[in-house]
């Protein structure tokens, strides 16, 4: 994903913002497990983003 603001639409169970694509707990820099709808920033430092369900993710305007 570029860097930006983004919204959760639908369901999401589980994201991830990661340092690294190792997959290892070092290189989480952000997680949750949203119950509604969630804001998450991505930075231009991130490598990876992670995001677990049936929702996806519209960027926000600025």
């Amino acid at each position: 994903m570029k860097p930006g603001l983004y919204r959760s639409v639908g369901q999401i169970d589980y994201w991830e913002r990661t340092s690294g694509l190792s997959g290892g707990a070092a290189d989480r820099i952000a997680s949750g497990r949203p119950s509604g709808s969630v804001l998450v920033e991505i930075e231009e430092s991130d490598a990876g983003f992670i995001s677990q369900g049936s929702g996806s993710w519209e960027r926000v305007p600025r």
